[in-house]
């Protein structure tokens, strides 16, 4: 086990919901500083849910070395 380490977390949730609508969102970041800190890097999810299912998905990881990064989106629209 190494020294501690310092880190930023922001989460948000929030909705909008009227007669016959709904649309709900979560974003998430937790980041390691600083940005040289020994194992620092980045974790970013984000979900929609709509109710005209024009739904998505995103996660970003990011390590210290872009070699490892994974970016993720992703639709989920429902085809009728």
């Amino acid at each position: 086990i190494g020294p501690p380490l310092q880190a930023n977390v922001n989460e948000r949730h929030w909705g909008s919901f009227i007669p016959g609508d709904f649309a709900v969102t979560s974003m998430k970041t937790q980041r390691i500083v600083p940005a040289d800190a020994p194992g620092a890097g980045s974790l970013s999810t984000g979900i929609v849910i709509r109710s005209d299912q024009h739904n998505a998905f995103s996660l970003d990881v990011r390590c210290a070395s872009e070699t490892l990064a994974l970016h993720h989106r992703s639709r989920c629209d429902r085809d009728d």
